[in-house]
C-alpha cells in the first residue's frame, strides 16, 4: 500500500489505508503490538513513525521510516 501511495495525495483515506496496512503487517509477529502510527508527508515521500510494544518485556520502541519516491527506497531514521 505504501509505495503505491507515494504518488497520490495524502488524504485521510490514504492515511488510514497506510495505518491499517502497518497494523496488518505487525499482526504477523506475535512479539509486537502496534501502539501508534503517525503518517506525514514530505516533498518526495511519506514518513512513518511507528510505536511498537514488545509483548514479552512491555518495552516501547519507536521506528522512524522514510519512504522516498525519488529512490523507491525505505530508510530507517
Amino acid at each position: 500500500v505504501l509505495f503505491r501511495s507515494l504518488f497520490e495525495p495524502l488524504t485521510e483515506d490514504t492515511r488510514q489505508l497506510i495505518v491499517d496496512d502497518v497494523q496488518a503487517v505487525a499482526a504477523y509477529d506475535p512479539r509486537v503490538q502496534v501502539v501508534a502510527v503517525r503518517v506525514s508527508q514530505f516533498d518526495h515521500g511519506i514518513n512513518l513513525q511507528v510505536e511498537l510494544k514488545y509483548t514479552n518485556t512491555n518495552q516501547i520502541d519507536t521506528m522512524n521510516l522514510q519512504f522516498d519516491s525519488r529512490k523507491t527506497t525505505v530508510a530507517m531514521l
